[in-house]
């Protein structure tokens, strides 16, 4: 590379070149491969760009590299030569001669990454020196990013930081051009969901030397994996994935030189056609404790695979291959494992012993495989084996089942075998303690027979046991008065040969136990043929009542109990008290869905009612596995209905009182309300007993509160990229639509009170929608001169609740309007409002936004993880001063929805809203520049407006909805 020196007058370059009078201006300087000088500009500091340079006296000297830009013009020429929408949508080189070229005029940080003005790539600069004259930086293109995903009209479109989905291009076609490999210092390739991306990947993209991440997962790639030659020495591989693609071979496992460099920490191969055996034996101890998670389902392997000594990833996915045996090294530290070896061709004895020595093995499946007979885990008793779930269904198991003292799972599926005997020895030497941890045990298409096995009950965690198909004949139960009995889920005894049931100490179950009624299910035994009590017939059903059923025992019992009334002897005089009660609870079931039918029908609204059958298949019996969120009004599951469609069901388990006020409530509300930018209501359900659950469109990409990591729980495998700027503006403008529909534009204006991350949804393309509307209030028409109601019980988030209403329960769209200041602030800076382990003076993000307000510097409220580019900061900057005028604390000050979307949009100055002198001179400057100022003479609009939030901590009720998705 040319030298460059500096002087007084100006920059002097090798070859006798120098700069004069470039004290306010940017360098650039752009080179080809052989580092020869093609261009140099000297671009004055005042000139048209996307951002002002907010130090003119200082110089910045950014060097381009030439040959990436004539690399990625060549990758464009491939992708470009027979595909005219590509043409038209990857219009590379139309305003700037290097991707990077942007990046001059913005406000840069060393070894930060920044959009490029190409779109799809980005770029980084490193500081190479910095003296009096100005700091001189080396930038380079480090990422290369195309995605082809659904967008909301049904066809693949290219997805970049940068532009939206286009609803009429179909994504990448054609093949991996060589070129790429040209980007040397390119660090992540990123080209997933292009369907027509096929061929091979170029040996010269494995030879990458800066290459860390890459992935090329769900395109339609094919042949082999790269050999030993296709690799740099260097290798600086991280993560790889290719998983759901067309690559054919084996896969070659040697220390150098392979995949397997010692930096790989993610592998995911997926979902291909790749055969042969695999063996990690070559690999040496550097391997040992990187490579974290290791996937080859759903491919062709075969015969044996082995991990070898050093080779122990904490997440193993073997499924859906063709493996006949499988080695595990023994290793004995404290690492958590998680593998399933399902749908394999394994055979012959459960090695058991393989697991000894892996105290933490957190998930076992080897269903699906052709082991076969005792499964034996006596020889654990050294040790406390906890096992998350374990699945050993559909194999050949056959004889007995043995727990020995220390086997503890959490679930335990040993369904569709042979099994004849079950022998569960007490935890650990404690006193009828079996197995602490079970929840769930499913022993269901075996062929155990003669005496159900009472111990099993006493599993003090247990609540659901599916025993059906089998051929037990006696079942004894425990005395409910000295058991604690805690099986809400069910047990499940359907399809057995039962003749008899007793109580232990009582004899003949007679039915006078209820808790028995409500969760045990015997249909079809020999017992049901004899019983004509209907209090006794319910243990004979094969699944739980609905809602429909519960009416008609109910009917049938009261007539019943009119008869037996007017006959009775004193004798019966105590089996009545008890039919009594348990008509009564009926009744009383029965009632509370009259009255909420009357409800829906005063307020002529006709949800769609759901089964508690239906609900419960399609939710796999509320399966764990299915639970997508959790909080203090219950639990969200995953379901799949019968006709296919997808739903979230949101089953309630607060107080009765409260869960069937926020039930009617969020049912009332939500049913008249159609809004792209709202969660959709399906319908409900009234189940068993106090149950209810609303049943609403299922949304793919969690919560915002999860897209933005407010949960801690992002992993180095973790998939989606933290949201750019132009994900995070439109999730805003959405939210702030949603707003303002509900505000003003749905027939009865309503008040959401709890607009906070995680109440707002966000859908496959990042849309946002407003979810839980418990809160929700359906604000009346009000005279003239009053401008709110006030409420005596105050519900909301801590933090979310604007001053008035925390403090005096003052209701109005002024409320929601505050909140969702608060959350723009939190999506611009990706942090939560208030966060203990930020500095005094950080910890109220709403107190440290006025702050920075205040000190003219408010861009350093961005979140360092926002991909943004210099064109953005405006546009940034705008919205930050949104946020604040909607967290004024005065209500009356604070701008409606009508007005914020326009503001926000950028339709509508601020200084509009305000016509006195000083408020219209404070706003022109926010609101024309980037460096925002506030005026101390006005006390009109600012004054006194932002008080700590410590003082909305006297919110005493709290909802908070903790929403995850998986995958």
């Amino acid at each position: 590379m040319m030298g460059t020196t500096t002087s007084a007058r100006g920059v002097r370059l090798g070859g006798g070149l120098q700069l004069l009078g470039c004290r306010r201006l940017h360098i650039t300087l752009l080179f080809l491969v052989s580092t020869q000088l093609v261009g140099l500009y000297c671009i004055p500091a005042n000139a048209q760009a996307p951002a002002p340079q907010p130090d003119p006296t200082k110089q910045n000297f950014t060097i381009f590299k030439q040959y990436e830009a004539n690399a990625l013009n060549s990758i464009r020429q491939n992708w470009t030569q027979q595909n005219e929408e590509l043409s038209r949508v990857l219009n590379w080189n139309t305003r700037y001669p290097h991707p990077c070229y942007a990046i001059a005029y913005a406000t840069i940080s060393n070894n930060s990454q920044y959009e490029g003005a190409w779109r799809g790539v980005l770029c980084t600069p490193i500081l190479r020196t910095s003296n009096v004259t100005g700091d001189y930086y080396d930038v380079s293109v480090t990422t290369l990013q195309l995605f082809g995903s659904n967008s909301s009209c049904g066809s693949d479109a290219v997805i970049s930081t940068d532009y939206p989905a286009q609803c009429d291009f179909t994504g990448i076609k054609g093949v991996l051009p060589p070129e790429i490999g040209n980007l040397t210092n390119l660090q992540i390739l990123w080209l997933p969901h292009n369907r027509e991306l096929t061929g091979p990947v170029p040996i010269e993209i494995w030879k990458l030397p800066n290459l860390e991440i890459i992935r090329l997962s769900n395109n339609a790639l094919i042949g082999t994996l790269p050999s030993s030659d296709d690799f740099n020495t260097s290798s600086n591989l991280r993560r790889i994935r290719l998983n759901n693609n067309n690559f054919s071979g084996s896969l070659r496992v040697s220390s150098e030189g392979t995949l397997f460099s010692s930096s790989l920490f993610y592998l995911d191969l997926g979902y291909n056609q790749l055969n042969g055996t695999v063996d990690f034996q070559g690999l040496n101890a550097n391997h040992s404790d990187r490579l974290y998670s290791l996937l080859l389902n759903n491919n062709n392997f075969s015969g044996t695979f082995s991990t070898g000594p050093y080779l122990n990833p904490e997440t193993l996915d073997l499924s859906n291959n063709a493996f006949t045996n499988i080695k595990f090294a023994n290793y004995t530290g404290n690492t958590s494992f998680n593998r399933d070896v399902s749908n394999n061709q394994l055979s012959g004895p459960f090695p058991a012993e393989s697991i000894i020595n892996h105290e933490q093995w957190m998930c076992r499946d080897v269903s699906r495989n052709k082991y076969s007979g005792l499964l034996d885990f006596r020889g654990l008793d050294n040790i406390s084996l906890n096992l998350n779930s374990t699945n050993f269904s559909k194999n050949n198991f056959d004889g007995s089942f043995y727990s020995g003292h220390f086997f503890n799972p959490v679930e335990l599926d040993l369904s569709n075998n042979n099994f004849r005997n079950i022998s569960f020895d007490v935890y650990n030497g404690t006193t009828d303690v079996y197995m602490p941890s079970l929840e769930s045990l499913n022993m269901e298409n075996n062929t155990f027979d003669g005496e159900f096995p009472e111990q099993l009950l006493k599993a003090p965690a247990l609540h659901t046991l599916h025993a059906g198909h089998n051929q037990y004949s006696l079942l004894k139960l425990p005395d409910m008065q000295i058991q604690n009995f805690s099986i809400y889920g069910g047990v499940f005894l359907t399809n057995n040969i039962f003749g008899d049931i007793q109580i232990a100490t009582q004899g003949p179950y007679s039915g006078n136990n209820l808790q028995y009624s409500n969760y045990l299910f015997l249909g079809s035994n020999p017992y049901c043929n004899n019983v004509n009590s209907v209090l006794l017939s319910r243990i004979c059903r094969m699944n739980p009542d609905e809602a429909t059923l519960l009416l008609n025992d109910a009917q049938k019992l009261s007539t019943k109990t009119k008869i037996i009334i007017g006959t009775s002897t004193s004798t019966v005089g105590i089996i009545l008290l008890i039919t009594a009660l348990y008509v009564w609870r009926l009744m009383s079931r029965v009632q509370s869905l009259g009255i909420i039918l009357k409800e829906f029908e005063k307020k002529e609204v006709k949800p769609n009612l759901y089964s508690y059958k239906e609900i419960k298949l399609a939710t796999k019996n509320f399966d764990k596995r299915n639970k997508v969120g959790e909080g203090g009004f219950g639990v969200v599951y995953k379901g799949e209905l019968l006709d296919g469609t997808v739903v979230a069901v949101k089953k309630l388990t607060m107080s009765s009182s409260q869960m069937l006020s926020e039930f009617l409530n969020e049912i009332v509300v939500i049913s008249g309300l159609k809004h792209r930018n709202l969660v959709k209501l399906k319908g409900c359900c009234l189940g068993d007993g106090d149950q209810r659950m609303l049943v609403f469109e299922y949304v793919e990409n969690k919560n915002l509160a999860e897209a933005l990591s407010f949960h801690g729980n992002i992993l180095e495998n973790f998939e989606p990229p933290h949201l750019d700027w132009a994900a995070r503006f439109n999730i805003i403008v959405g939210i702030a639509r949603g707003l303002l529909y509900l505000h003003e534009d749905s027939q009865s204006p309503v008040i959401h009170r709890d607009i906070k991350p995680t109440n707002i949804l966000l859908d496959k393309d990042y849309n946002a929608k407003i979810a839980d509307f418990g809160l929700a209030y359906l604000f009346p028409t009000l005279n003239t001169e009053e401008t709110h109601l006030t409420l005596e019980q105050v519900a909301g988030t801590r933090g979310y609740c604007s001053p008035e209403y925390a403090q005096h329960g003052h209701v109005s769209t002024a409320l929601d309007v505050y909140s969702f200041g608060i959350l723009i602030l939190e999506i611009i800076s990706g942090r939560k409002n208030i966060d203990l382990q930020k500095s005094e003076e950080e910890v109220y993000l709403h107190d440290w936004a006025w702050k920075l307000f205040e000190a003219q510097v408010t861009t350093t409220l961005i979140d360092s993880r926002m991909k943004h580019s210099s064109s953005d900061l405006e546009a940034i900057t705008r919205v930050i001063t949104v946020a604040l005028a909607c967290v004024q604390y005065k209500a009356a000050k604070r701008p409606k929805m009508h007005d914020v979307v326009p503001m926000i949009l950028g339709n509508m100055p601020i200084a509009d809203l305000y016509k006195t002198v000083e408020n219209q001179r404070v706003l022109e400057g926010v609101v024309s520049s980037s460096n925002i100022t506030r005026s101390d003479t006005s006390s009109s609009l600012w004054e006194n407006d932002h008080p700590r939030i410590d003082e909305y901590s006297l919110l005493s009720n709290i909802h908070e909805i903790e929403l995850t998705t998986r995958s």
